[in-house]
């Protein structure tokens, strides 16, 4: 009888499967890893043309022509985007930092959405975008020669929620001197800055060292209560950061009261930390902007010239409320005080100094309530008949009895930094949009 074969054991079959399974392991770790590093490298460039975006924007919000035009934006975005990309973390991104213009593409709109690119000088929306920017690969190279992203930052103006808010309000009261443009006074024409005849406005009390002047009751210096603060601390951070307020149609609205008495100290602590002075309660933002509730910047350009003792002019006459520039020269006939177009144009002739620490532009241009001021007084409800922009010409300095505060009367807030001036709404915002033709944005 024939015997049965038997089988032989199989050897090397189990190798082969571990083998491949292996290598199948290995391609997809390979494949996860460098998906994983991919998005990590979209997302770092997503940032640094969003960066580059609002840059851009930020430069076509100024209220100087000469600077708001596309050819600066551009050149702004791409410096934004050449210094985000020469940082540590940005190595394995593979573009040329040194030729960025080829690699980017800048373009206007009148409108976000749709993102229609034009040649309009007026186009108030920048895009920037990156296409095919190759990123290193690990092992994944062994499929694939070459891993590419696509990204696309779109920004521009937000117009206000709510277009009767104002916002920088600071507690102070400016007296109308009657029912004519400009509340009677003569305003710098911030759209001709460098016509003479216009560029300088008045500079006007806003707070008097005495009480009982001639446009207020006893015992009132022009300091008010807004909305519900309550003390001389609400005041003092008022003064520091300023409130928002709505205002009808017409631009009258109720001011709570007027506030009795002088509140020296917290007047100089509130109102100086726009010039970077910090002292009592207020300490200096140790963080860059936006920082946290409770900081308060100081304006990114202030003043080398003298304290202007307004005790020693004609202010001091208990009847004057306005100074006209022609009262701020010496003998030589110098400017004396440093004017609203001195600080737009950074003269260093007249006391153009830096700000040393960390700084938001305008913080010197606020919103002052105007008033007919011969209907207040003591604490009883003032209404306003508009809201003037002002430039705060120097920090406020001396005691209580003759520590003045006078600031000059502008035609309008830059949109910017602390908002629209005159009766004008809520500041608008620059922000981020989605772009229409792009799901990376």
């Amino acid at each position: 009888m024939k015997a049965l074969p038997t089988q032989r054991k199989q050897k090397g079959a189990v190798l082969i499967l571990v083998t491949v399974a292996l290598f199948v392991l290995l391609g997809f770790t390979a494949l996860a890893l460098d998906g994983g590093y991919l998005l990590l490298n979209k997302s770092r460039l997503q940032d640094a043309v969003d960066a580059a975006a609002l840059s851009g924007a930020k430069t076509m919000s100024s209220d100087d022509a000469s600077i708001s035009t596309h050819a600066n934006a551009e050149a702004a975005a791409l410096d934004t985007l050449q210094l985000i990309l020469s940082k540590d973390g940005y190595g394995f991104i593979n573009v040329d930092t040194t030729a960025l213009a080829a690699a980017v593409v800048v373009e206007f709109s009148d409108d976000p959405v749709p993102f229609q690119p034009t040649n309009n000088p007026g186009a108030e929306y920048i895009r920037v975008r990156m296409e095919s920017v190759p990123v290193t690969q690990f092992l994944s190279q062994i499929a694939t020669n070459i891993w590419q992203v696509r990204v696309s930052a779109l920004a521009g103006p937000l117009a206000p929620e709510n277009s009767n808010k104002v916002c920088d309000v600071i507690p102070l009261l400016m007296c109308a001197l009657s029912d004519a443009d400009n509340f009677g006074y003569t305003a710098a024409d911030v759209d001709n800055l460098d016509d003479d005849s216009k560029n300088k406005g008045d500079v006007i009390v806003i707070k008097s060292p005495a009480p009982g002047s001639s446009e207020m009751g006893p015992g009132n210096f022009k300091a008010i209560r807004i909305g519900d603060s309550k003390g001389a601390d609400d005041f003092r951070d008022g003064l520091a950061g300023g409130h928002c307020i709505e205002i009808g149609e017409t631009p009258e609205f109720e001011v709570d009261s007027t506030e009795p008495g002088n509140i020296h100290g917290p007047t100089k602590q509130g109102l100086n930390s726009r010039f970077g002075i910090y002292k009592g309660k207020i300490k200096e933002p140790n963080a860059p902007p936006p920082g946290v509730s409770g900081d308060y910047y100081s304006d990114g350009i202030l003043s080398s010239l003298p304290i202007v003792d307004f005790s020693k002019t004609p202010l001091d006459d208990g009847e004057s409320i306005k100074l006209s520039p022609g009262d701020l020269l010496d003998n030589d006939g110098n400017q004396t005080l440093q004017m609203y177009k001195d600080y737009v144009k950074k003269d260093l002739g007249y006391g153009y100094k830096a700000a040393s620490g960390y700084s938001i532009d305008n913080r010197r241009l606020v919103k002052v309530p105007v008033a007919n001021c011969s209907d207040a007084g003591g604490n009883a409800p003032v209404e306003t008949v508009g809201v003037a922009c002002m430039f705060l010409n120097q920090e406020a300095d001396g005691k209580g009895n003759d520590m003045y505060i006078a600031a000059e009367f502008v035609s309008k807030c830059p949109s910017g930094g602390s908002g629209s001036g005159g009766t004008g709404g809520e500041n608008f915002r620059l922000v981020l949009f989605d772009d229409s033709d792009s799901g990376d944005s």
